[in-house]
């Protein structure tokens, strides 16, 4: 009983993108250009694009997987804003790498 799948998969999907906004938002506050293009990088580098409406039509599954990702990503010492905002994206050490989005779906 209770509410259908879709309801559920599509109440997660927007807590998965309300949580990656603000993971990126604490990292990135403010709306300079390297921040803008930083925000942009990390989502191609997760989620293959940084079109928002494409990734609000990612499955809430992948959504989760990328959300860990992201910040697995941002905890790298070395992802620093000038870093990331160039397209310089360091992986941490392999063990602390979630699966990437590809092997996921």
């Amino acid at each position: 009983e209770g509410r259908p799948d879709w309801v559920i998969a599509k109440k997660r999907a927007t807590i998965a993108l309300e949580e990656l906004k603000a993971e990126l938002d604490k990292v990135y506050p403010s709306s300079s250009a390297k921040e803008k293009q930083a925000r942009i990088k990390i989502m191609e580098k997760v989620f293959g694009t940084s079109s928002a409406t494409k990734i609000e039509g990612i499955q809430f599954s992948i959504l989760e997987q990328g959300l860990r990702r992201v910040k697995t990503l941002l905890g790298v010492p070395e992802n620093t804003i000038d870093n990331v905002a160039a397209g310089i994206i360091l992986e941490p050490p392999e063990e602390d790498v979630p699966l990437k989005i590809d092997e996921v779906a």
